[in-house]
């Protein structure tokens, strides 16, 4: 069958088109064809998300940018992964270390585990924004091809 509104042939039992989005009920499947015009790309354009905001929120704070791609539980995990290695690099900090001159001296072993923590946080956070960056892309190639949502 085809759509009413945009004339692009659409499965048979369906009740929306996945192109425009106009009902397709079976009362409104006798109305005569109206077309749109050729530069209208369907009911999804304006849900694209933008490669370059979802990058830049995962800048600002880790995991935000897989939740403005709709990967809700793996941004909880990479923002709460980043808190997790924040608290345990205070903690080697104020749990190893003792003031000496005003100042925190700390042990070998706790500077090792601290540049180890940070290092580890760093990537993570460097991922992080590569991850929502590709979902993103994923996720606008997806709806492109597809005409609907990926997840």
């Amino acid at each position: 069958m085809f759509c009413h509104k945009c004339g692009k042939e659409v499965e048979d039992g369906i009740f929306f088109c996945p192109f425009c989005g106009v009902s397709l009920k079976p009362s409104d499947q006798n109305h005569s064809q109206q077309y749109c015009n050729d530069n209208f790309k369907g009911a999804y354009a304006l849900k694209d998300k933008n490669e370059g905001i979802a990058l830049i929120l995962s800048l600002l704070i880790s995991g935000i940018g897989q939740i403005y791609v709709g990967k809700i539980v793996r941004g909880i995990i990479f923002l709460i992964a980043r808190i997790a290695l924040s608290l345990i690099s205070m903690a080697i900090v104020f749990g190893s270390g003792f003031v000496m001159n005003n100042s925190i001296v700390l042990s070998s072993g706790a500077i090792v585990s601290l540049v180890f923590t940070s290092i580890l946080s760093f990537a993570l956070w460097i991922y992080g924004m590569y991850d929502a960056y590709n979902l993103a892309k994923q996720y606008n190639e997806y709806l492109d091809k597809n005409h609907q949502k990926p997840w």
